[in-house]
């Protein structure tokens, strides 16, 4: 590496990390969070044999990425639950990233400007405004801030790193340089499905940009174990999707409106590129588009794919950026529609490289009539950087902490079920029924057929001791979704708070017939069964109880009583 290549990596590392800096005052986002690592045991039993084995084999989340699992386990060891340490490691991660990017566009330049690795001060200068564009852009604040991102970063950092060992062995085809490419693309595989694309972008560096187009066997037959590989990945991917329910079915979302949403999405993207002042954590999906937001989307994406083909041989990089921002952007767009949301900021942070190298080579062709104008360029690009700058310190800072977030949210976006939920939940938490049951109800009223909002409203009523609320939406909640054992756990909860045993028994059962190794469901219906003085049922019970986990030291004291009290009857 050059010692001006140096300076500069080392630099814009600095400048990303300072940036994305403040991102260590703020707190988990329950989002996901929850899932991948507070409430995850996983996790938080550390590195071991049953969680490297849990990691390489689990579906958890709907998604198969080991490595991500392994990040997180060490995380976790080192940080426990503060989210400082989290955050630390994520914008380590992006800052590494904007530096490989780096990287890897200086060396395609090198080759596609004909220097062959001589990194002259203008193949610098290009690879540095793009890497820099692409690291502080406010788009990327969800994928470094969301700890439960974690795996789009590792993805991108061995998609970098896999692509820089491809040009590496594109200059020198050695055994060494494809196998050291192959292993970062597999580690970038057991990061996140996301890669699935990356073959395909290799090709079009091959066509476009490293001037290999007479060698199309030759290129073909190198992405043969790639592609194998990609297959492999994808299946795992649809059935960890398939068994996680998230693969939302046609019925619910037709083909038809998929459609309209992808190219809505795909003009979406271009729009929040270029304007990224109203970023929010979920953008709800509409089955209804009107025909003028169709029209304009076909027409802007229509005007650049004709222009970036009229351009391909005078300008062949154009097509390339577009190529590649459509091409990785395809398991995404909705056609397989994974998730409730119409698009999603994360999903931006390998397609936008694509359209960061068509922006910035406009903003060349433009100011080259400026070329007099000595500062022009310098200039504009501190009001750019400047401009983006800005824009995502302020989007930092909305993630502070979930209510900001989802206020945020709900104040740019349109019907946004989701934050309305969200946001009572953390209402809840912190201890305000009020604009908890505000929020839900809210929630409710945009998407009624969501059991989960009836679930949660009765668990508000629950805890203000409104049984007869809390009972009715239970009951809801139960007909719209009828094996959530969840459900039959809180209501039986209640009924043994009204001293109603009998039903309190019916749900306890009715929620062990579908998640028969609960202790909590066992441990609660034992009580029930006390406390009708069916003693049989109670240790039968406390004994499957210690069955499931000996060290329940609750169980077996109540055992121990209840054998106890049955001795002296």
């Amino acid at each position: 590496m050059r010692f001006k290549q140096l300076i500069l990596s080392i630099c814009l590392f600095i400048i990303v990390f300072i940036l994305f800096y403040p991102c260590l005052n703020n707190s988990f986002i329950y989002m996901d969070d929850g899932k991948y690592i507070l409430e995850n045991e996983n996790i938080q039993h550390g590195l071991n044999l049953t969680s490297i084995k849990w990691a390489l084999t689990s579906f958890e989340c709907a998604n198969w990425h080991p490595f991500t699992w392994f990040s997180h386990i060490l995380d976790y060891m080192i940080y426990q639950d503060n989210p400082k340490g989290h955050h630390l490691s994520n914008i380590f991660l992006h800052s590494l990233n904007s530096v490989l990017l780096f990287i890897c566009i200086s060396l395609i330049l090198s080759t596609y400007l004909k220097d062959k690795f001589n990194y002259n001060n203008k193949i610098l200068t290009i690879s540095f405004i793009l890497s820099f564009l692409f690291a502080i852009h406010p788009l990327r604040v969800e994928s470094v801030n969301w700890i439960s991102e974690r795996k789009d970063l590792l993805c991108a950092t061995f998609w970098f790193i896999s692509t820089i060992f491809y040009l590496f062995y594109i200059q020198n085809k050695t055994v060494k340089n494809y196998l050291l490419m192959f292993f970062a693309f597999f580690l970038g595989t057991m990061s996140k499905p996301m890669i699935v694309t990356f073959p395909l972008t290799l090709i079009l560096l091959d066509l476009f940009l490293l001037k290999r187009g007479n060698n199309t066997k030759e290129i073909l037959f190198e992405k043969i174990p790639l592609f194998a590989m990609t297959f492999f990945l994808s299946v795992i991917t649809l059935l960890a999707q398939s068994q996680g329910n998230a693969i939302i079915d046609t019925e619910t979302i037709p083909l038809f409106n998929r459609i309209l949403n992808s190219i809505m999405a795909y003009y979406q993207y271009l729009f929040l590129f270029f304007n990224p002042s109203k970023l929010a954590i979920f953008y709800p999906y509409s089955l209804t588009i009107s025909v003028k937001e169709i029209f304009l989307s076909i027409s802007v994406l229509l005007t650049i794919s004709v222009y970036c083909i009229k351009n391909r041989i005078t300008a062949p990089h154009l097509l390339f950026g577009w190529l590649w921002y459509l091409g990785t952007l395809v398991p995404v767009i909705g056609l397989i529609q994974v998730g409730e949301q119409s698009l999603a900021d994360r999903y931006t942070y390998i397609p936008n490289i694509g359209i960061s190298i068509i922006f910035i080579s406009a903003i060349i062709k433009v100011t080259s009539k400026f070329i007099r104008f000595k500062y022009f360029r310098i200039v504009l690009f501190i009001g750019v950087i400047s401009f983006l700058m800005t824009l995502t310190r302020i989007q930092i800072s909305f993630w502070n902490n979930p209510i900001s977030l989802y206020t945020h949210a709900i104040s740019i976006t349109n019907n946004n079920y989701l934050a309305h939920n969200n946001l009572g939940i953390e209402y809840f938490n912190q201890g305000n029924s009020k604009d908890a049951i505000n929020h839900i109800n809210k929630a409710i009223e945009l998407k009624p057929d969501k059991y989960k909002y009836y679930y949660n409203l009765a668990v508000v009523y629950h805890r203000q001791k409104d049984f007869d609320r809390a009972i009715q939406l239970y009951k809801i909640a139960i007909a719209k979704k009828s094996d959530y054992s969840k459900t039959y756990y809180n209501l039986g909860n209640l009924y043994l708070e009204m001293q109603k045993y009998t039903e309190a028994i019916k749900y306890f059962s009715i929620g062990l017939t579908q998640t028969p190794d609960s202790v909590e469901l066992h441990n609660n219906i034992a009580l029930a069964y006390y406390n009708i003085k069916d003693y049989k049922s109670a240790i039968n019970h406390l004994e499957k109880i210690l069955e499931i986990n000996p060290d329940f030291k609750l169980a077996r004291n109540n055992l121990n009583q209840i054998i106890s009290e049955v001795s002296d009857i």
